[in-house]
């Protein structure tokens, strides 16, 4: 038995140290150091290499998404097609263990499709974007026009059908607006006014028009503040047309100022002539006398009766 304190030996059956009286004692047997099996030859196991994973005397051969990616990189419209053929070529060539090649055509893909992406994909987008803001001034424009057309409709309600003047019809509508920055295109940041007004409108009444959802009463022009004319005032801007604003109220865009089914005047049939004496004044609109009928001729007298 043996003293874990002092490590010194006592009696067989002791349960105190007889030399520093320290309770825990054990045999002799547990201090012992456990025994190692012995290790034979026959217990090593040998490691061999890993097999080539080409066969001897066989070359790797290149990998075709490494080429593909150079040339399409090289092309330049297929510069994004060609830099995911890269980067998919380069990881199967690390992870062929030497099967495939070409480790330095894939990053020659992946470097020059890059490149073409940067140069090329802006140049493709830029159009996109521009497009896409002159759609978005045009609809601002078109909201614009709204907002007039709305401010004409409410005009004509308060003056007993009569549509605003040409000399001032900016100046007129303004009350109904609020906002003088409704008169300015989109398109035409520094011009004040940005639509013209039919000049066949002024001093028309509304029950004497035709084809109100086709004549029209503003559109896109540029001269300024209380601009009014005709058809040759339109200004393309938009998308190569226009937009225009019509005696019913609704707005749209148009390809052409004079297509067939628009309408400049508001009756058919009328025609402008200046009012008898003194300076000219607003458009007066007469009636074209209807053409007279024909009288018919007289039937001819019946012919005598033959002699009986």
């Amino acid at each position: 038995m043996f003293c874990i304190k002092c490590g010194k030996r006592n009696p067989e059956g002791v349960q105190f140290c007889a030399y520093c009286g320290h309770k825990t004692v054990v045999p002799e047997q547990l201090l012992q150091a456990p025994s190692v099996p012995e290790v034979t030859a026959a217990d090593v196991k040998t490691f061999a290499p890993p097999e080539a994973a080409v066969p001897p005397g066989v070359a790797p051969r290149i990998s075709g998404l490494a080429v593909a990616s150079l040339i399409l990189g090289i092309l330049g419209v297929t510069a994004l097609v060609g830099l995911i053929l890269g980067i998919v070529g380069l990881v199967q060539i690390n992870a062929s263990r030497g099967r495939l090649r070409g480790q330095g055509l894939a990053i020659a893909g992946i470097s020059v499709s890059g490149f073409m992406v940067l140069m090329v994909l802006p140049a493709m987008l830029f159009p996109v974007f521009a497009q896409a803001r002159a759609k978005a001034r045009q609809t601002q424009c078109l909201s614009n026009l709204k907002q007039i057309a709305v401010a004409t409709m409410m005009y004509v309600s308060d003056w007993d059908g009569h549509y605003p003047p040409t000399r001032n019809w900016c100046d007129t509508l303004n009350p109904y607006i609020m906002n003088t920055e409704i008169y300015r295109c989109p398109s035409l940041p520094t011009e004040r006014g940005g639509y013209a007004y039919n000049t066949h409108m002024s001093g028309i009444r509304e029950y004497q028009i035709v084809a109100p959802a086709q004549t029209v009463i503003q559109f896109d022009s540029t001269g300024g503040w209380n601009l009014a004319g005709g058809p040759e005032l339109a200004d393309l801007r938009h998308n190569n047309g226009l937009n225009m604003g019509f005696a019913d109220g609704h707005v749209k865009w148009c390809p052409s100022a004079v297509d067939d089914w628009l309408s400049w005047s508001p009756r058919a049939g009328a025609s402008l002539a200046p009012p008898p004496g003194g300076p000219p004044g607003p458009p007066v609109w007469e009636e074209e006398a209807p053409p007279a009928e024909e009288e018919p001729a007289p039937a001819p007298w019946p012919s005598a009766p033959p002699p009986g």
